[in-house]
Order: C-alpha cells, then structure tokens, then sequence
C-alpha cells in the first residue's frame, strides 16, 4: 500500500510543519459521463486522505459534480489533436474555482 504510507509520510511532516495539505483529484477529462470508471478509486483515495487528516476535492463525476458535455472541459483537438487528458481554459478555471471555494470552506486563506 505505497499510496497509503505515503499520505501517511505527507501527513506526519504536515502536522509537524503545521502545514495544511490540499490534495486535489483530478478526472480524467475525456471520459467525464454518468458511468464514470475510476469514481469508485476517487471515492476510495479521497477517504484515505481524508483518514490521514488532510484535505481534499474530489472531482470525479457523481452527486456532488456535475458536468456539462465532457468535451468542452478538453483542449481543442485542433490545437493539440494529441492531447486528450488535460483540460482547456473552461476545466483549469472550474478546477481553479472548486480549490478556491474549498480554501474558504476550510478556512485555510491567510487573514
């Protein structure tokens, strides 16, 4: 469980640092539908890192997000036709807005 000890290693030097963690989970953008495949890996991450006493966003499709058509998150085909994992202005702005809002939620911006 290489996943775990490591969250366990970022957590320790987190508390010792009094530094706090906000780990972001990302989808895979050309595959966001009703039947996302890797929910069930984000659920179970985003719980591990929970259970380490870390932050998280979860942004896997499901309850709590709901995309529009997938491919408007994607980079045009056109500008980089082999790019098909990273997201384009439209997915880094919601991304950029979820850690935002979770900064706030979690009282985690400097006074």
């Amino acid at each position: 469980n290489n996943h775990k000890r490591n969250l366990m290693a970022i957590s320790q030097i987190a508390r010792e640092e009094e530094i706090p963690i906000l780990v972001v989970l990302l989808p895979i953008w050309r595959e966001l539908n009703g039947n996302y495949e890797f929910s069930e890996i984000h659920d179970l991450l985003d719980k591990a890192i929970a259970d380490e006493g870390l932050y998280s966003i979860n942004m896997a499709p499901g309850a709590e997000n709901v995309y529009e058509e997938a491919l408007e998150y994607l980079i045009n085909p056109r500008v980089d036709p082999k790019d098909y994992d990273h997201p384009n202005y439209k997915g880094h702005r919601r991304i950029a807005d979820m850690i935002y809002e979770k900064l706030v939620q979690e009282k985690l911006l400097p006074q």
